[in-house]
């Protein structure tokens, strides 16, 4: 058997640069830039539909913070992750919990061309219903009335779950709102001008002494979500 060597030098020029090229993390990789499908659009002098519908922006991340565990992460913790024949599937489920030490950090990102007139969502149930593959509540609030408050964080670019903590989050950049929660159900939304492929990165926390708010968010429960619409 005869071995022959691979010389870079004889491989197409884009093989040659990935076998060369320093392997990236995968944190690393989160923070690459997202190149634009809608390349030309800016140039036509045309606008939207007016029938163009909004449409609803999930949450690509979630990490539960603790001011009284300041160094520790929460991330492992919060995921409804499980095993399987072909490796760990993780479920588009996003844990949300407010205390007057526990807050969420949530983050979005801002996708298709035009639609950049953004919303920000929180719609809370009436009822308390536990998850048909847990068993756990979906849905769990103190007595009302409780106050949350909402801020928007300094962040335009994907967080590391896996490191975030109270002490590494990101400083403020904005008070949004304080809200009172008198009955159930509840909605609150806040209005606001957002860009294509713009990282938006939200904390909700509780300011009442005796708050306690929590849910699984997902396709049934939708929580805390960014509705976005035409702008043009």
């Amino acid at each position: 058997m005869v071995f022959v060597g691979i010389d870079s030098l004889s491989l197409p020029q884009s093989v040659a640069f990935l076998l060369e090229s320093p392997r990236l993390r995968r944190q690393e990789i989160s923070k690459l830039r997202h190149p634009t499908q809608f390349i030309g659009l800016d140039r036509i002098h045309s606008h939207l539909s007016s029938d163009v519908k909004p449409f609803i922006n999930k949450p690509f991340l979630s990490a539960r913070i603790d001011e009284s565990s300041p160094d520790k992460s929460f991330f492992d913790v919060d995921q409804r992750s499980y095993m399987t024949s072909i490796g760990t599937v993780f479920p588009a489920h996003h844990r949300v919990m407010a205390t007057p030490t526990v807050s969420t950090i949530l983050q979005f990102r801002a996708v298709d061309y035009g639609m950049e007139a953004c919303e920000l969502m929180i719609s809370l149930p009436a009822r308390h219903e536990a998850a048909e593959v847990t068993g756990e509540p979906s849905f769990v609030a103190s007595d009302l009335p409780i106050t949350i408050h909402l801020s928007q964080l300094d962040m335009s670019s994907p967080l590391d779950g896996e490191t975030i903590s109270y002490r590494t989050q990101p400083r403020p950049l904005r008070e949004i709102a304080e809200f009172s929660i008198r009955n159930l159900p509840a909605t609150f939304s806040h209005n606001f001008t957002c860009k294509m492929e713009e990282v938006l990165t939200f904390k909700v926390g509780c300011q009442s002494p005796e708050c306690h708010v929590e849910w699984w968010q997902d396709i049934e429960y939708p929580g805390i979500t960014l509705r976005q619409h035409a702008l043009l």
